[in-house]
């Protein structure tokens, strides 16, 4: 570790007295001499008088951080109303208290989180145990339960102003983030440092591997036992553990023979599809997780849960299948889950099918291609395919009569009242409510979500109270002749769980309809809520109603759903309202401002926070696409404002699409786009052009892309745009290279960069000067490229664009190559190869493994360069990005020597042994010396 001394003048502060901790925050006005104290000593200055704290640098090199959170806030704050600061302020100092008795670094606090670096991994897991401990033993307001989970991964984060940056602390966050309240995650970094000195009375269990968002290599988790500390939770909430189902609030009821009648059809030989049919409502979805749960060590490599209740198209549907089971979503997701799947004793869980048209012929594929694949399937009804076994979920038994333990042992009763104990303790069948309470199950015909419903009212209203009420809505829901006779009752529960809403909540309530895929509450106060109705609140209540479901997202924060059938009625109620259309054009133009803010915010800083909130927010992208341009809507003669909002969206999410693999669904929403405003001409539509333009390069037609970006030329110079025509100007000038006219993209290119200067325009200028440098590489003047590359980088440094700081590095580096300036290149390269990891490109990844490749062989490290080549060409396989020629042509020309030198044979096995190094144990066998032996 490297230290370095520093000092500051602080002041004397009587609030927060000085305990030993690194740096103190101590605040109060200057008066009197100053006096040095070194950091060990109390503060024991008087009140005014300044002193000079000499503070201890942070650490650099290997630390340990922290990372910890309060497991679901949103609804503690709602529990506790005003008490929650009160829990606020104590779990705060009962976290600090153990990072202080254990030297920590408090580098953040935030709310309820902590994030803190440690100099020893050991320091941050007896911190961690103190902690939990304390909070433990703690008395919380109103009897309830903090629970704090905690995260601790050991890396080299790199050091940037008073802070740090870099991978190892998005993983580290990563990590925190799939722990549960009262539980201790840790990576197999920091295992390693802790293992060796772990006490007798502790262990670590292994959790296995987990795949973590925008994290490409999965990381294995381990879980702090002993000591008294929790030992069972739920499984980790990860993107990809091999069992991926989720896991339910409450146990199954009444479902015991159905369960054993399906898990005797799936153990039959030949039995590989199963189909549960039934109504909305009836637990389809609640039986189908249950039997694959039971049957998970029947299937050696993974039982995975696909939600597709929002997906309408075979495309989408292979995309999510891809994404459940962790196949590569670079490439053709079909070929990509056929792959993964093929060979492998697996079972899907494909849930909400009846929407899909198109499920068939998918499922038919995936069996066919996958020999040990089983797929149970959840759907209003059957697949049709030939070996489908159907099974019609039966509504939960319902007491006719009888005596009390009649009553109380059938199956709807059994979930009523499990459902009412959650909202009153201690309810119970008794004498008095057992035929009120039977009626209720009989009424409800034993949907479980109809009982699910009205039980959530029981604490409100008695048994008999609620009969009442039921009837009433009953009665009404039974004229709705034009819906099937069970949707009737599952509607009446709705529309009666509606009717005892507020009609301000009505409202709310209505509007909650239009988002797929759930939303977060800034979303529900700009499209959902009048004004001043706190969208907090608003939810609040109707969680108490059981009408929107509650969970926590990765970041922490609340996320807000319906049902499927409870977000159709909810839209049935807004249309009778006359409020859809208004509603619908508010969901879209609020996720048009989410998308441009993101759009703003993709070369800062934040620009991992926002890839995730995209991808969250996918679905409701996609609505708003869809209702603003989809020329299916209903009405849409003379709507420009549908038409405007889509222009919006599709140029705001233009880069989302071509940096994250989304080209396919890209194109088909600007071609929308650009259709739905044939005729007219402006910035908006050459916009839209110009990103179909990009979206047809990177599918590689770029024939056709030329000529989209020529008329896309003529627009910008028709409107006098100086910036969209230096844009349009480069982006031509990358279509000619990759069509090989090198005259012609040097051509645009410095036209393009003209026009940035005279504009002063660096954000252009910095893009047109790397790709005019790399057209000079592919010309062979690396002497003609290295000084654009570095002015390049120099403006992006300025303008805090670290991935293009990266990206001009890495070409930079070719062109030392090319300029037999092997050495410098393979230093330069081995020095940001972190730099680059940290950006989560694969592309620019395997630029910098192949092009290590080239600079080792230029240093006769043949072997070592044969096996880089392998990872570089591995990760692009991986990621389906092929090669470009130019670029191919190039290395290939660097690595021909170094293969003749060692043979065809020795190179064919030392790349194939590259090709299974991670991109980090690539690295790392790059930064060893040129000269050191292959290991």
């Amino acid at each position: 570790m490297r230290r370095t001394a520093t000092c500051h003048v602080r002041y004397p502060c009587q609030r927060y007295p000085y305990q030993g901790y690194p740096y103190q925050r101590i605040v109060g006005r200057e008066a009197g001499p100053v006096q040095a104290i070194p950091p060990q000593t109390p503060a024991h200055a008087r009140p005014g008088r300044a002193i000079l704290v000499v503070m201890d640098p942070l650490p650099t090199g290997t630390v340990t951080m922290l990372f910890s959170d309060i497991e679901g806030s949103t609804a503690l704050l709602s529990r506790l109303g005003d008490r929650y600061g009160e829990a606020l302020s104590a779990q705060r100092r009962i976290v600090r208290a153990a990072i202080n008795s254990f030297h920590g670094r408090e580098m953040g606090t935030e709310g309820d989180s902590f994030f803190v670096v440690f100099e020893f991994a050991q320091d941050a897991l007896r911190a961690c145990v103190q902690a939990q401990h304390a909070l433990q033993a703690h008395r919380w307001p109103q009897e309830t339960t903090v629970r704090v989970r905690m995260g601790l991964h050991t890396g080299e984060p790199v050091r940037l102003e008073e802070g740090y940056v870099g991978m190892d602390l998005n993983r580290a966050a990563r990590i925190a983030s799939t722990a549960h309240g009262g539980q201790i995650v840790l990576s197999d970094a920091t295992r390693r440092q802790v293992a060796p000195g772990l006490p007798p009375e502790m262990d670590l269990l292994d959790l296995g591997s987990h795949r973590l968002k925008d994290i490409d290599e999965p990381e294995h988790i381990f879980q702090l036992t002993g000591l008294g500390l929790p030992v069972d939770f739920p499984p980790l909430k990860s993107l990809g553990a091999q069992t991926s189902l989720p896991v339910p609030a409450t146990p199954l009821v009444g479902r015991d023979d159905e369960l054993a009648e399906l898990r005797a059809g799936v153990g039959q030989v030949g039995v590989r599809l199963v189909t549960l049919t039934g109504p909305g409502g009836v637990g389809k979805t609640r039986l189908g997780l249950a039997l694959a749960g039971s049957l998970n060590q029947a299937f050696s490599s993974g039982v995975f849960f696909v939600p597709l209740a929002t997906v309408t198209n075979a495309d989408v549907m292979w995309k999510v299948i891809a994404d459940s089971v962790g196949a590569d979503t670079d490439r053709e997701p079909a070929t990509t889950v056929v792959e993964r799947l093929a060979g492998r004793q697996a079972l899907l869980v494909l849930d909400n099918l009846e929407q899909l048209g198109e499920a068939a012929g998918v499922i038919s594929a995936l069996l066919a291609a996958a020999p040990g694949l089983t797929v149970i399937a959840t759907s209003r009804r059957p697949i049709h395919l030939q070996g489908e076994v159907e099974y019609a979920v039966p509504a939960l038994a319902v007491p006719d009569g009888g005596d009390v333990e009649a009553i109380a042992g059938s199956a709807a009763v059994a979930l009523f009242v499990q459902q009412a104990g959650l909202v009153r303790r201690g309810f119970a069948v008794t004498p008095a409510n057992a035929a009120d309470i039977a009626a209720i199950c009989r009424r409800l015909d034993g949907l479980p979500l109809a009982i699910e419903l009205a039980a959530s009212r029981v604490k409100l209203l008695p048994p008999r109270a609620l009969l009442a009420r039921l009837g009433d809505s009953l009665d009404l829901a039974a004229t709705d002749i034009d819906r099937p006779g069970r949707q009737q009752t599952l509607r009446s529960t709705i529309a009666w769980s509606y009717d005892l809403l507020s009609s301000e909540l009505a409202d709310v309530f209505a509007r909650m309809g239009v988002f797929a895929g759930g939303c977060d509450l800034d979303a529900v106060g700009a499209v959902a809520c009048p004004p001043g109705v706190d969208p907090l609140q608003a939810i609040s209540d109707l969680l108490d109603a059981s009408l929107v479901t509650i969970t926590e997202a990765a970041d922490g924060e609340p996320r807000v759903g319906m049902l499927v059938t409870i977000g159709e009625y909810a839209v049935d109620r807004l249309a009778r309202s006359g409020g859809l259309v208004e509603t619908r054009q508010r969901h879209a133009d609020y996720y048009a401002r989410v998308a441009e803010q993101a759009d703003g915010q993709r070369h800062g800083p934040h620009q991992l926070i926002w890839l995730d909130r995209l991808e969250i927010e996918h679905d409701n992208m996609r609505s708003a696409l869809t209702w603003s341009l989809d020329s299916a809507a209903a009405d849409r003669a003379g709507d420009e404002g549908r038409a405007r909002t889509g222009l919006r969206l599709v140029n705001a999410l233009s880069w989302f699409w071509y940096g994250h693999n989304y080209a396919t669904d890209g194109r088909h929403w600007l071609e929308l786009a650009i259709d739905q405003a044939a005729g007219e001409e402006g910035p908006q539509l050459a916009q839209a052009v110009h990103g179909l333009g990009i979206l047809l390069l990177q599918q590689g037609e770029h024939e056709r892309a030329r000529a989209t970006l020529e008329q896309n030329l003529t627009v910008w110079r028709r409107l006098g745009d100086i910036a969209g025509l230096a844009r349009g100007l480069n982006s031509l000038g990358v279509a000619h290279r990759l069509l090989g006219q090198c005259d012609l993209a040097r051509e645009r290119l410095a036209e393009s960069i003209a026009l940035a200067r005279a504009e002063a325009d660096d954000s252009r200028l910095t893009t047109a000067l790397s790709n005019l440098a790399v057209v000079e590489i592919d010309c062979e003047e690396p002497e003609r490229a290295m000084p654009m590359l570095r002015e390049a980088i120099a403006l992006d440094r300025r303008l805090g664009d670290l991935w293009a700081v990266a990206s001009g590095q890495v070409n930079l580096a070719g062109a030392m190559i090319l300029a037999d300036r092997a050495a410098e290149a393979h230093l330069l390269l081995c020095s940001i190869a972190g730099d680059v990891a940290a950006q989560g490109d694969q592309l620019l990844m395997s630029d910098t493994l192949e092009l290590l490749a080239a600079a080792l062989a230029k240093l006769g490290a043949d072997a070592r360069s044969a096996r880089l080549a392998g990872a570089g060409g591995a990760l692009r396989e991986t990621a389906g990005l092929p090669i470009s020629a130019p670029d191919k042509q190039l290395l290939w020309r660097a690595l021909g020597p170094a293969r003749e030198r060692i043979g065809h044979d020795a190179w064919k096995r030392a790349y194939a042994a590259g090709q299974e190094l991670t991109a980090a144990q690539a690295v790392e066998l790059a930064r060893q010396p040129a000269g050191r032996p292959l290991p």
